[in-house]
């Protein structure tokens, strides 16, 4: 038979922790030694192809922990076997079945341990598949680890917008990248302050749930293409890609609008957030002259909104251009 599925011991349903194990195999001496060692492992279940064609059908179509696989297999390149093997299935431990003599090239194409296929013991068979899957795993589980925390330093805790260090960064490839194109990269910064009910806005820290409706606001108003970040205490930023002068006006004018919002659902009048915005615009510009254009339209203008919807737009002046 060119291809033959076997499962030993209990059905994976009732092993919670079974290993599903692949093994391709052009010998069927080779096949059925392997069979045999692994015939006193329940929690192993072992699904055999012989051949290559037979083995790419089963990686398309079936997750497996662990391959056990022909050298000669697995180094043939017109097999398409190793390709489709990192790409349906990263996560399985490879092992591959040689000679002493073979066993440095299989290294070479990412096999994880390999296996003299004219002396399989059980226990050390075993001992092996054990070791490689774990080996795998473990290293996955740093890269996600390693991922959660690049993603976690880039994110502002309270806010959960970007944080300032990634906003620097994104910045400078915006303008290089602006450079480049000679397209306009426009940077919207944001001050958010509380409503005293005077013409002063109240002074001192900005309480969090006052930070977090703040962040809600940019981040149900922004484009999935625009960069949203927190830069301070009570500071905000948006990096707009190939991006003008009035398309920064009317995100900010969408900012303000869906801030008005969430401040009408506020539990009382002195709870609401009001906003000042800088807008400046250029082409290939240097990042702090573009965040300095911004800042002084906000000491210039401040405070631009109330946090209302309808106030400080309807002058044409509105942001400048650092070009």
């Amino acid at each position: 038979m060119p291809l033959t599925t076997l499962h030993m011991g209990a059905p994976a349903s009732a092993l919670p922790g079974a290993l599903r194990l692949l093994v391709v195999e052009r010998s069927a001496a080779t096949a059925r030694s392997i069979r045999h060692a692994l015939e006193r492992q329940p929690a192993i279940r072992v699904h055999v192809a012989r051949g290559s064609a037979a083995a790419a059908r089963m990686i398309e179509h079936g997750p497996y922990d662990a391959i056990l696989i022909d050298d000669h297999i697995w180094t043939d390149g017109e097999s398409r076997v190793g390709t489709l093997v990192r790409r349906h299935l990263p996560d399985a431990a490879v092992i591959v079945l040689t000679d002493e003599t073979a066993a440095s090239p299989a290294f070479h194409v990412g096999a994880h341990d390999c296996i003299d296929r004219g002396a399989i013991v059980p226990e050390q068979l075993v001992a092996r598949l054990d070791a490689a899957v774990a080996e795998t795993r473990g290293a996955r589980r740093r890269e996600t680890l390693v991922r959660w925390l690049e993603r976690d330093a880039r994110t502002d805790k309270v806010t959960g917008l970007f944080s300032k260090a990634s906003f620097e960064e994104e910045l400078r490839d915006a303008c290089e990248d602006s450079s480049l194109s000679r397209r306009p990269v426009t940077l919207i910064r944001i001050q958010a302050e509380m409503d005293s009910g005077e013409d002063v806005p109240e002074t001192g820290p900005l309480p969090d749930d006052a930070i977090r409706r703040t962040a809600a606001g940019l981040s149900r108003a922004v484009r999935s293409a625009d960069y949203a970040a927190t830069v301070g205490p009570a500071e905000f930023a948006i990096i707009l890609r190939d991006a003008d002068l009035d398309l920064g006006r009317r995100m900010a004018r969408r900012i303000a609008e869906e801030l008005d919002r969430l401040n009408s659902e506020a539990w009382s009048a002195e709870s609401r957030v009001v906003l000042s915005f800088g807008v400046a615009t250029a082409i290939g510009p240097a990042p702090t002259a573009l965040v300095e254009a911004a800042d002084e339209e906000i000491l210039h203008r401040k405070p631009l909104l109330r946090g209302t919807a309808n106030a400080g737009f309807a002058e044409q002046g509105f942001g400048p251009s650092v070009a």
